[in-house]
């Protein structure tokens, strides 16, 4: 019997991270029930996720980590998978990553990486206007100190949904698409259990269930405190990112401390909002959503999220 690999690409801020951390945490009972997540393609620094597996097929076979400075060699990372699949002798294949490319040459080569199994691609859709707050908040804590305009010029493309799965689909086939709304009204139960739905796991009493939500957001003043903290050290300093970290990130990121601090300053200094403003782009986005649902739900729905 073809095995079956069931790729789960994100998208980012669907609860991915916390999804990772819960099937590495129970990587055994997903093994006694035929399931491999693979230890191939996980980074030793951040073993949650196949990171290796998307740079891998990029151009460069080579990975720079900014939190480390060092540079990793990761051209094997197929070979190894392949040779884990074949010893583990497990009919189920999970593979995890947010990160894979959208240039079409790339995916080409996961297509080709991939092509001696039976894949099912995994997607979770977040609202657009969610998404984007969610993943600007994550830029600062990752240390940028764009303003929110000037991410969303950058990085609009990140919520056309349409035409993220017509690329998954014109290579992995639109059969083979599992695409899942990351709404609570839409999941069947919470996100684990319809994860484990979606790949075909009905039974999901067995688990270890009791998985803390990672990636929470510190207040809004603390990300815009941040923000300017980044500008000077970053942008006018030229501070490298893993320096930023080890002096001011990390205490405003997790220490309830030094966030108290930051919402002692006062508001004409640090604003306790974050200047988000999608509106302009609302009609775009309900283009997009409608034109995703005739496409791959066949529903007359006027919404693809809820309004």
């Amino acid at each position: 019997m073809m095995v079956r690999v069931y790729l789960h690409i994100g998208t980012a801020k669907t609860g991915t991270t916390t999804l990772q951390r819960f099937l590495c945490k129970n990587e055994k009972i997903l093994s006694d029930l035929g399931y491999l997540y693979p230890k191939s393609g996980r980074p030793a620094n951040n073993p949650i996720a196949h990171y290796n597996l998307a740079n891998a097929i990029g151009s460069d076979s080579r990975l720079y980590n900014r939190h480390t400075g060092q540079w990793t060699d990761v051209s094997n990372q197929f070979l190894e998978l392949h040779q884990e699949i074949e010893q583990k002798n497990l009919s189920r294949v999970i593979i995890s990553c947010e990160s894979f490319s959208r240039n079409p040459k790339e995916l080409e080569k996961l297509q080709q990486e991939l092509s001696r199994y039976e894949v099912k691609i995994l997607v979770y859709l977040r609202k657009q206007e969610k998404f984007l707050l969610s993943a600007y908040i994550e830029s600062i804590k990752q240390g940028s100190y764009l303003s929110f305009q000037e991410y969303i010029d950058k990085k609009l493309d990140l919520v056309n949904y349409y035409d993220l799965l017509s690329l998954w689909s014109s290579l992995f086939g639109k059969d083979n698409l599992i695409i899942r709304i990351f709404e609570q009204d839409k999941l069947k139960g919470t996100i684990f259990e319809d994860f484990l739905f979606n790949v075909d796991i009905d039974d999901t009493s067995k688990f270890n269930l009791d998985i803390a939500n990672y990636n929470v957001s510190p207040p809004a003043k603390t990300i815009n405190f941040l923000r300017y903290l980044n500008l000077m050290s970053i942008g006018k300093l030229s501070l490298s990112y893993h320096t930023s970290r080890q002096i001011y990130i990390n205490r405003f990121l997790y220490s309830k401390r030094w966030q108290k601090l930051s919402l002692m300053l006062p508001n004409f200094l640090v604003s306790e909002e974050l200047d988000f403003d999608l509106e302009d782009y609302s009609k775009e986005f309900q283009a997009i959503n409608q034109k995703v649902m005739a496409e791959y739900f066949q529903s007359q729905e006027i919404n693809l999220f809820e309004p």
